[in-house]
């Protein structure tokens, strides 16, 4: 049995549709954001206000800052 051979136009067409189709959302679909726990509010917090530290659940984590130049905080 011999493969369908298919022209360049039919196969144009169908790239085409295919693109349109996940343009319009047809294909992938995009999952809803989690909302933030408790922590990563704090910590967002206080990366923006620029704190050297902050204090969740009785704890106190501390910034650090990386090699990179970002900041993180811990305990």
């Amino acid at each position: 049995m011999a493969k369908k051979l298919y022209t360049k136009a039919e196969l144009d067409k169908a790239v085409k549709s295919a693109v349109s189709k996940m343009k319009k959302g047809g294909v992938v679909k995009k999952k809803k954001k989690r909302p933030m726990n408790a922590y990563m509010k704090a910590v967002n917090k206080a990366r923006k206000s620029g704190a050297k530290s902050f204090v969740y659940n009785g704890t106190t984590y501390k910034a650090k800052k990386m090699k990179t130049g970002m900041i993180v905080y811990g305990k």
